[in-house]
């Protein structure tokens, strides 16, 4: 055989492995390619299903929160007024002019005619109980789906644990604060609180409530036997409750204030569009002369209350301000 035909047999045989090379990598290649597509595809089936699960699940989050939460929340906002009206009005003003000593008011002897002081106890605390039926229903939602709804909750829930913050004597500046005696007591145990919001929402034959009870079913079971000592621990800290002598229970007050203000504000941005979470600290401020129990005819007194500034401290710490 000539050296032409071996060297022709040689090229022919060269560009048939060059061919089948390039075949096969042209089919592995398109195979890669297919699988990659595949995987690609899937991967976006997969997201669209995750986003649309993650669609229904929020959509169905929002509807349970809107539906069980938020009627709720409004209520404690409703009552959150009416407690800020009796702030201002029985320990504010009536430390200003002195009403809050009355006996016809909150002063001692006011078992004589316990209306005020009645009233008193069901204005401050009812919305308390309210929090209470948020609480139970918080198992079946979700508030991660609503920020602002989790930050109403936020300030709802704290206005309820304040009452029995007795650590609040300690935010600068320092007060003495007597609470060995029950009757000298400027704040609640949470056991005692605990035991006054059941009653609020339970019915005569021990069975929970929905919601809180009517104010003359409460009105009657504050004159029973069998709940004066639960009474009695809501009544000591609001007997003969000057503002400048209890200066743990104006701590306790003014936190409640800038709570109750937030929340209200915080709905009042809703019903215009605007949903933000009001912050406390924005909600009130310290020249605001309604809460200022030193000041005469709504004027406010150039020195800052000690204890509303000791307020603000304290729910710095628990809301803290980001810039």
């Amino acid at each position: 055989m000539s050296i032409g035909i071996v060297s022709a047999l040689i090229t022919a045989g060269v560009s048939l492995l060059v061919s089948v090379f390039t075949a096969l990598l042209a089919y592995a290649t398109r195979i890669r390619g297919d699988i990659r597509i595949a995987q690609i595809q899937s991967r976006l089936a997969d997201e669209r299903e995750g986003r649309s699960a993650q669609r229904d699940y929020e959509y169905d989050a929002r509807k349970r929160l809107y539906t069980e939460l938020q009627p709720l929340l409004f209520q404690i906002m409703e009552r959150a007024k009416q407690a800020l009206d009796r702030i201002q009005g029985s320990f504010v003003e009536g430390s200003r002019n002195g009403s809050v000593k009355q006996p016809g008011r909150l002063g001692r002897g006011w078992e004589n005619d316990s209306y005020h002081m009645l009233a008193t106890v069901w204005d401050l605390f009812v919305p308390l109980a309210l929090v209470r039926c948020v609480q139970r229903k918080l198992t079946g939602v979700d508030l991660t789906v609503d920020p602002v709804i989790r930050w109403q909750y936020s300030l709802a829930r704290e206005s309820y644990d304040v009452w029995t913050r007795g650590s609040l004597a300690e935010e600068p500046p320092r007060i003495q604060s007597r609470d060995a005696e029950p009757p000298d007591r400027q704040h609640l145990l949470s056991g005692h609180l605990e035991h006054l919001v059941d009653v609020m929402l339970t019915d005569d034959d021990g069975s929970e409530r929905d919601l809180p009870i009517s104010f003359a079913t409460f009105q009657t079971r504050f004159s029973s036997d069998d709940l004066a000592e639960v009474f009695e621990h809501a009544t000591y800290p609001l007997t003969d409750a000057h503002l400048g002598e209890k200066r743990l229970l104006w701590r306790i007050l003014a936190v409640q204030a800038h709570l109750y203000a937030a929340l209200i504000q915080t709905f009042d941005a809703a019903t215009t569009g605007q949903r933000r979470e009001v912050h406390p600290l924005e909600a009130l401020t310290l020249s605001d002369a309604s809460y200022d129990w030193r000041s005469a005819h709504g004027t406010p007194v150039s020195d800052p209350d000690p204890d509303f500034e000791a307020a603000r401290t304290y729910l710095r710490s628990r809301f803290p301000v980001t810039s």
